[in-house]
């Protein structure tokens, strides 16, 4: 995203901290901090562990702080380095918190972190669990998403992966289309992968237990298409 918006604006400063980087990395990105860039991304365990570590760099003068994805982050376990981010930031800067879902952890995250919130949600409808769908006014966003479930009873579970497989290779076809397979660890992850290439299936995998560098050519192989099927945890 970061290298994304630089690309269209012009005079202002911006750069990327996240962790998986060497030693290396985050001595070059503690000496960017310092010269005080305009605009950040940054994962909370990376700019926190900068806050912490790297003389000279501060947010005293921080104006904006978007929490971008609050509930995935959340989710992932950032509650606490987020709250200790916020503690570290000037209380007059302006908080504005997306989140696809409204439950109670945002609502707390909201609580936290913002002053006389103004709650903007656009053409919601309740959901089934209680909470909120969000879709932009205006803007089609996937407007007819079809969704399939493929039941597999205990008795099958062993075919999983091989059910899968066949469902890629005969209806979703790689070779001719992008397709993100999700797994829940990176161990299926990685069976699969193997599996997957000894069928000749032209994929790669994202997920934690690869480099940084290493995630980062997979995902250049994906978008380039010399890879059309991804493998990744929610990484």
């Amino acid at each position: 995203m970061a290298t994304d918006l630089a690309k269209h604006v012009n005079g202002v400063r911006i750069q990327a901290i996240y962790g998986g980087a060497g030693s290396a990395d985050v001595r070059r990105q503690g000496a960017t901090l310092r010269t005080r860039p305009d605009v950040l991304f940054c994962t909370p365990g990376r700019i926190l562990d900068h806050l912490t570590n790297t003389l000279g760099f501060h947010l005293d003068h921080l104006e904006i702080l978007v929490l971008d994805e609050a509930d995935r982050l959340l989710d992932l376990g950032f509650k606490e380095e987020v709250s200790e981010i916020i503690t570290r930031v000037p209380t007059s800067r302006q908080t504005v918190l997306f989140s696809a879902t409204f439950n109670t952890k945002v609502e707390d995250l909201t609580n936290l972190s913002l002053k006389r919130p103004i709650r903007v949600r656009v053409n919601s409808t309740p959901d089934p669990d209680g909470l909120r769908t969000v879709s932009a006014t205006g803007i089609q966003v996937a407007p007819r998403i079809i969704q399939e479930f493929i039941r597999i009873r205990p008795p099958m579970e062993p075919l999983r992966h091989p059910i899968l497989l066949s469902l890629l290779c005969r209806t979703y076809k790689p070779s001719q289309m992008r397709t993100i397979a999700f797994f829940a660890t990176k161990a299926s992850c990685h069976r699969f992968m193997i599996l997957a290439g000894l069928h000749g299936l032209p994929c790669t995998e994202l997920h934690g237990g690869l480099s940084q560098t290493q995630r980062l050519q997979n995902l250049e192989t994906f978008r380039t298409g010399r890879a059309n099927l991804l493998l990744a945890t929610d990484l």
